[in-house]
């Protein structure tokens, strides 16, 4: 057995068996210095200096990016590319089309564009999601883990990793039906703040949607 997965069994033994640890606040940087193995000591200071610098008002990656050859500016309507899962979101996977489909369309009514079930639209939405699972090996995994929203301190990330989601949503001109403009947002998987999560994602991602 690797070293990694033995110190997860001794992770998880740990959990059952030990003492509970304290909560840590919000914005605390939670990572024991002493418990970080391999990890000498410079190294330890360089990530809690990367830690404090952070602060707590960290926003989720966004990428974005328009089509210059389309014309946004008269934007008003628009409809779903594609249906909903389901009428009533009763699995894993209609709830989450659920939160998502939501959360973009008050996002979208907060910028003034208006939804259209019937009638001829400006632009269609869609969005594409995907998971993958990442590992924390250095100090820059250990960054991008934080930046995501990450809360595990690096030795347990170390150990047991993570799960990485991706949230992509799509504007698609209606007309030419081109693509007319495209953001991505990643963020750690957790599914007691998923809703949350989506929700914050949604809305960093439409802040740089043209408005009308």
């Amino acid at each position: 057995m690797c070293n990694r997965h033995a110190a997860a069994e001794r992770g998880r033994a740990g959990v059952v068996r030990g003492n509970p640890r304290p909560a840590a606040t919000e914005c605390q940087a939670s990572f024991n210095l002493l418990a970080m193995g391999r990890m000498n000591r410079r190294l330890a200071v360089l990530v809690f200096t990367v830690l404090a610098a952070w602060g707590c008002s960290q926003k989720i990656p966004i990428t974005a990016e328009g089509n210059p050859t389309t014309d946004m500016s008269g934007y008003r309507t628009y409809s779903w590319a594609s249906r909903p899962v389901a009428d009533v979101p009763q699995t894993e996977l209609g709830r989450l089309d659920w939160y998502v489909r939501n959360s973009v369309e008050r996002a979208l009514s907060s910028k003034g564009y208006v939804k259209d079930r019937e009638g001829p639209v400006d632009f269609f939405v869609g969005y594409r999601v995907s998971a993958k699972d990442a590992v924390v090996n250095t100090v820059t995994d250990y960054t991008k883990y934080r930046e995501m929203g990450g809360k595990a301190g690096i030795d347990e990330a170390y150990v047991f990793g993570y799960r990485e989601g991706t949230l992509a949503l799509e504007i698609i001109d209606a007309r030419s039906e081109a693509l007319a403009w495209r953001a991505t947002a990643q963020a750690v998987v957790d599914p007691a703040v998923r809703e949350q999560t989506i929700d914050a994602a949604v809305q960093q991602m439409l802040e740089q949607f043209p408005p009308r």
